[in-house]
């Protein structure tokens, strides 16, 4: 409930805008970093990361107020999973096709009806 004076006004809350801005994985619900400073990108622009080199993009701005600590800029960002030590979803469908296929194959020679050896088509001359 908003507070009021004694007359029944509205008392407008005054914070203080802290010294930083919060970079943070909104998906993963992760801080990226502390950045000492205010700065308000807008979405869409680009953060480079180091350690592994990969950019982060803004998705949203928000300014986070209340509790002890006054107001907060947050940058809300999309980390690609690398970032985290992550694989890529698409990577993994990728390596369990790959690692399907390997197995068939190495079933097939098991059973006599194939080679690992690569086909290589002959031409007619």
């Amino acid at each position: 409930m908003p507070k009021t004076d004694q007359y029944g006004e509205y008392i407008v809350p005054s914070v203080a805008l802290e010294p930083y801005t919060l970079i943070f994985d909104r998906q993963r619900q992760r801080p990226v970093l502390c950045l000492l400073g205010v700065l308000p990108l807008p979405v869409g622009a680009e953060i480079e990361l180091s350690d592994p080199n990969l950019s982060a993009t803004v998705v949203q701005v928000r300014l986070v107020v209340g509790g002890e600590r006054g107001a907060t800029l947050h940058l809300d960002v999309s980390v690609p999973p690398a970032y985290w030590g992550e694989r890529d979803e698409m990577m993994e469908e990728v390596i369990a096709e790959a690692e399907e296929t390997v197995a068939e194959a190495q079933e097939a020679v098991a059973d006599g009806q194939g080679s690992l050896a690569p086909s290589i088509p002959l031409s007619s001359r």
